[in-house]
């Protein structure tokens, strides 16, 4: 085991120094027990960005229902001729759930770029070269459509449900 043979070596190296009368001045320090603390904080912050971002997606989902549900009472005259033609409840649903999505990623797209923008400048300041990866970004995007679909059921299928005469009436 690494993290042994380092206590193990660290005793030695202090010990050698005790007994050689030197140990004024010199301090001893083992690396691997450095690493774990510098884990143990990653770990920390890694759990708090987490829970901001998991926050975030609440907020901007919550958002988008919100918008989405003033879109369906904006729009009861078109989803009213629209049922009159002969759309159907899941036409109407479709509509308004690909709008939620496309609003989403919309949303995503820009929190990308913006990250991008971002990570470049602070590359460029801090002297080192940092990317975003490609992978997170394509999963990004993943959420924000998940988000889109889960945050735009309530609101489509609130449209779908429009009997059309009450809504030509609007």
């Amino acid at each position: 085991n690494t993290s042994l043979d380092s206590e193990k070596i660290t005793e030695d190296v202090e010990k050698t120094l005790v007994s050689s009368g030197s140990s004024d001045g010199y301090l001893v320090s083992d690396m691997a027990g450095q690493k774990g603390v510098l884990d143990n904080l990653l770990n920390i912050v890694t759990l708090v960005l987490t829970v901001i971002g998991a926050i975030a997606l609440l907020v901007s989902g919550i958002s988008i229902m919100n918008i989405m549900l003033i879109s369906v009472n904006e729009r009861t005259r078109e989803i009213g001729i629209k049922k009159s033609i002969g759309a159907t409840a899941a036409d109407i649903m479709r509509d308004f759930l690909a709008e939620s999505v496309l609003i989403s990623l919309i949303g995503a797209a820009t929190g990308v770029v913006c990250s991008v923008i971002i990570v470049k400048i602070a590359s460029v300041y801090i002297g080192m070269s940092v990317s975003v990866s490609f992978t997170v970004a394509l999963g990004t995007m993943a959420v924000a459509m998940a988000v889109g679909v889960v945050f735009g059921i309530f609101p489509a299928y609130k449209a779908s449900c429009f009997n059309p005469v009450e809504a030509l009436r609007r």
